[in-house]
């Protein structure tokens, strides 16, 4: 059987596939009419990375009986498309939570103690006695707005509630109160996003990026002032040009951001000339651990599809399943 590759995975999910003995390709070329040309061959397509699997493309696998995604977020992949003809779409919900729960967690410290953007810059500049001048704030004690409450969302409140101190105001339309109450976490559920946004110290966002200008100009108003911004989930979440104002007129204290709405983003974006933001290259799902556990999940969900008809755990489309191909 032949997989087709579109962007090398870690070597543990590479090993399922071998000893599986499935051929894997690479392709250099990853544009659509690159992908539409090779798709027919292939058995199996796994999508890693901002590389995009559009219905231009999944037309064309004609072979195809299952698309894998390294990752979680599935706004790469046509998956309507995929429904339409009858291919599983397998995903990794999960296997990143505490990667990117980490990051979230690690901005939010940043910018709360100022570390790297002041700090750090201030002791490079052989300023020592910016200690005196550098007032940071504590995560023990405030109010954490945590804005989708799955896997990410959940392990988020977790660190912040059990190890630091911190509550939580949570919202998320698919958890019952019933089901929040299971998670033990000190603070409450909420239905109203401005009620989350107007008495939370930090909002954190763990959402999927259809949620396409979420925090606008309304959500900046309705925020307290002096409150920090986290988003590890998607960039479209954010209306930038909102934020910029935000923070630049006092109402937002910092943002601490792993995404932004266009990547890779502008180098003239203005927000890297705060010195109130923390940007990374949208890496926190990246870490060893969690590049592992995609890997060899996606890559064992592909096998069993292909080898042994096995349900995926991670099926997004689960409609398709007694339909599929074979």
């Amino acid at each position: 059987m032949k997989v087709l590759l579109l962007q090398r995975m870690d070597d543990a999910g590479m090993k399922i596939l071998a000893d599986a003995g499935m051929q894997v390709d690479i392709p250099a070329d990853t544009s659509e009419q690159a992908l539409a040309a090779a798709a027919p061959e292939y058995d199996a397509i796994i999508v890693r990375g901002m590389v995009k699997l559009p219905g231009s493309v999944i037309d064309k696998a004609v072979n195809c009986k299952v698309i894998g995604r390294h990752g979680v977020g599935l706004e790469t992949i046509d998956v309507e498309a995929a429904t339409k003809n009858d291919i599983p779409v397998a995903f990794t919900p999960g296997a990143n939570a505490n990667a990117v729960a980490e990051q979230a967690v690690g901005l939010m410290l940043d910018i709360l103690k100022k570390t790297c953007y002041l700090s750090h810059r201030l002791m490079k500049e052989k300023d020592y006695d910016c200690r005196l001048g550098v007032i940071n704030s504590e995560l023990k004690g405030k109010v954490l707005g945590v804005f989708g409450l799955g896997n990410i969302g959940r392990r988020v409140a977790e660190i912040c509630t059990k190890g630091f101190g911190a509550t939580i105001i949570g919202f998320d339309p698919y958890v019952s109160q019933e089901r929040f109450d299971s998670m033990g976490l000190p603070g409450r559920l909420t239905t109203d996003m401005d009620d989350l946004l107007s008495g939370s110290d930090i909002i954190t966002l763990h959402a999927p990026g259809s949620e396409v200008g979420l925090i606008g100009e309304h959500a900046f108003s309705v925020m307290r002032p002096g409150a920090v911004l986290i988003n590890t989930a998607r960039g479209s979440l954010v209306d930038e040009k909102a934020m910029y104002a935000a923070l630049t007129d006092g109402r937002l204290a910092g943002a601490g951001l792993d995404v932004t709405a266009c990547e890779p983003p502008d180098p003239n974006n203005p927000l890297f000339e705060l010195d109130n933001v923390v940007v990374t290259p949208h890496t926190a799902a990246l870490t060893k651990e969690g590049n592992v556990n995609m890997a060899v999940g996606v890559a064992q969900q592909v096998v069993d599809v292909l080898l042994e008809g096995k349900k995926p755990w991670g099926l997004a489309n689960p409609a398709v399943w007694d339909t599929r191909r074979r």
